[in-house]
């Protein structure tokens, strides 16, 4: 099989947008490389992003053998890995696939030479709407039309310490949807009924890396067939600080973001969806007061929706240790939205973060009577929670072990995960609990350790007391996030009880500085249970 650019693999359709053929059906697995899905029987299957492009260097070379050198150009360019790294990742791909090393159905190998594909490999054509497929053969399954409840389990990537992080989002996603349906007499949002069907589209993606990317197609087709069309200027501005919210990479994204809100602003003034872009932008760079500025904009309108309270909750009011405002916003976006599943799972949310069990696992009950999965971020995070203070730490840590991403499974995380938990209930256990983070620790690759692992990581080290090692992989979470100019989001996590060590450590103030709060809050006063005395900052 040919490798090709992807820019040579895809055609144009019928409204001139450019549609992948980098689908490929290998074994019973259906590949889709431009949205990274794997999908086994109308499931998807969850892979890193390194995991996913070792098996596209693979498919694509298909039936060959790829050398270990040759993977590591391919799927590691730029970096100095050895053939032990090559052969570590081929085994997490093997047990996300389900291969059995010694017989293995996908991913076959010649000891020191490499590896390659031994499942079938074929073009993957849907079958068209309301075709058969012919004799023998089997149509290929729609990942758009992947089971309800697999979509709303959101990205399993998601950790338990960052659950807040993947609601926000999915607020944000469908942000301008909301407050379409809030508006009381909403304008004509385009005259052109080709751009508002493909505007539509793009509200009902997946919350992932490809749905969002497929997102952003979408609406750069709407807006180049109506360059007026200011909401779905603002939409496209919001998928993109989806992708900051959630680590993915995006070139330019904060920027571009920011260009497009206050294009959609120009276009029609007062439109809260781009106040709150502008708002998360601001956040993201740690401009702290200019957030608090756009969101109490976008909040100043006649009928703002809860999803803009929810963002303002989550992205700002959190991270600046305003929880108890937080928990004002979080209240009225559920009166406004009592049934809204979003709106519910936030609540309990910010009830958890503040130690309010008894109410967050109410709310929770009312979240899964309304169908939000218990696997779910960041419902799993509030029913360990509640399991953890009520003493039952065994389903405390399966709540936890449930959420966690392949990656983090395959290195040892599940095992770490119950320790962590099993110290809660028995301090004697807790070197056994520290030598399973480190071990985690030392076998996770930098590609595995993005923002939302970091986070979990920070949160389980400071169960166990191993403030040090917290601050160490917190510290590092931040170099990242310089680099790319922002101080990362939704940092309402330091906030939880559970946290208290982290806070009352002398290193929070410099930590604190880092991400441009110390600043904001000299200016405008300390964070909640925190003071300034004699110029440092103390907090319980």
């Amino acid at each position: 099989m040919e490798h090709r650019p992807r820019n040579e693999t895809e055609a144009e359709n019928r409204h001139g947008l450019r549609l992948p053929e980098d689908r490929y059906r290998v074994g019973d697995l259906f590949l889709d490389i431009q949205r990274e899905r794997v999908i086994r029987s109308g499931r998807e299957i969850r892979l890193s992003k390194l995991t996913f492009d070792l098996l596209v260097a693979l498919v694509r070379a298909a039936p060959d053998l790829v050398s270990v050198d040759a993977l590591i150009e391919r799927v590691w360019a730029g970096s100095i890995v050895g053939p032990e790294t090559v052969s570590q990742r081929v085994k997490r791909l093997r047990l996300a696939l389900g291969d059995d090393p010694k017989a293995p159905r996908h991913v076959g190998g010649v000891r020191g030479r490499g590896y390659r594909l031994i499942a079938p490999v074929s073009p993957w054509v849907a079958a068209a709407p309301g075709s058969k497929a012919g004799l023998g053969s089997e149509a290929a399954p729609d990942p758009e039309a992947a089971p309800a409840r697999a979509r709303a389990r959101l990205s399993e990537r998601w950790g338990a310490a960052i659950a807040l992080v993947a609601l926000a989002l999915v607020v944000s996603a469908y942000a301008w949807i909301h407050a379409r349906s809030a508006a009381r007499a909403p304008p004509a949002l385009t005259a052109d009924a080709g751009a508002y069907q493909l505007y539509e589209q793009a509200g009902s993606v997946p919350i992932s890396e490809p749905g969002l990317r497929r997102a952003l197609v979408l609406l750069d087709g709407a807006i180049a067939r109506d360059p007026g069309f200011a909401r779905a200027i603002a939409a496209r501005a919001e998928v993109r600080t989806g992708f900051a919210a959630l680590g993915y990479p995006l070139a330019n994204g904060l920027e571009d973001a920011e260009l497009d809100a206050r294009r959609a602003l120009a276009l029609q003034p007062h439109l809260t969806m781009a106040d709150a872009v502008l708002g998360m932008t601001s956040a993201y760079r740690g401009d702290w007061p200019e957030a608090d500025e756009r969101f109490r904009a976008a909040l100043d309108t006649l009928q703002p929706s809860a999803a803009f309270r929810s963002e303002y909750a989550v992205f700002v009011l959190e991270s600046e240790g305003r929880v108890r405002q937080a928990l004002a916003q979080a209240r009225e976006a559920y009166r406004q939205a009592p049934t809204g599943q979003s709106e519910v799972v936030l609540l309990a949310s910010v009830d958890s973060l503040m130690g309010r069990e008894t109410e967050a696992e109410m709310l929770a009950g009312q979240a899964l009577n309304l169908g939000y999965p218990a696997t779910a971020a960041p419902l799993a995070e509030v029913l360990a929670t509640t399991a953890q203070f009520q003493g039952r730490y065994a389903e405390a840590a399966e709540r936890a072990v449930n959420s966690l991403p392949p990656a983090i499974r395959s290195a040892g995380g599940a095992r770490a995960v119950r320790l962590v938990y099993s110290t809660l209930a028995d301090p004697g256990r807790r070197p056994a609990a520290r030598s399973a983070l480190d071990g985690l620790l030392q076998s996770l690759e930098p590609g595995d350790i993005d923002v939302a692992t970091a986070k979990d990581l920070i949160s389980w080290l400071v169960k166990v007391g191993e403030v040090d090692s917290a601050y160490e992989v917190a510290n590092r979470s931040l170099d990242s996030l310089a680099r790319a100019g922002t101080v990362g989001s939704a940092w309402g996590m330091l906030w939880s009880p559970d946290m208290r060590p982290f806070r009352q450590d002398p290193r929070f103030e410099a930590f604190a500085g880092r991400l441009k709060l110390l600043d904001y809050w000299q200016r405008y006063g300390p964070p909640d249970d925190c003071n300034f005395d004699r110029g440092t900052l103390t907090c319980k």
